[in-house]
């Protein structure tokens, strides 16, 4: 997808250069913004159907930096805290 058609970022309204595809809902009132979650397999069955919720949601290089750093936080965080992720000491 050409950048010129991204549109403004989703976070900032910055001109956005990438976009990463979710499923979008509606979230619950009184907030009415978009509620965005990552496509699972009960979404994914459904792209490219008339039920297709998926959207790519634009973002500037700095905002989907903060993304991308948050996403891989959140999933080191989860491993070591379920015991699945071993730090190796730097001595």
């Amino acid at each position: 997808m050409a950048t010129d058609k991204l549109g403004p970022c989703t976070c900032c309204g910055k001109a956005a250069r990438w976009s990463i595809v979710l499923a979008v809902g509606a979230n619950n009132k009184p907030d009415e913004t978009e509620r965005y979650y990552v496509p699972n397999q009960g979404v994914r069955q459904f792209i490219g159907t008339d039920t297709d919720v998926s959207k790519a949601v634009p973002f500037c290089p700095s905002c989907m930096r903060s993304i991308e750093d948050n996403l891989r936080a959140t999933i080191l965080y989860m491993q070591a805290e379920n015991g699945r992720l071993s730090i190796k000491s730097a001595t």
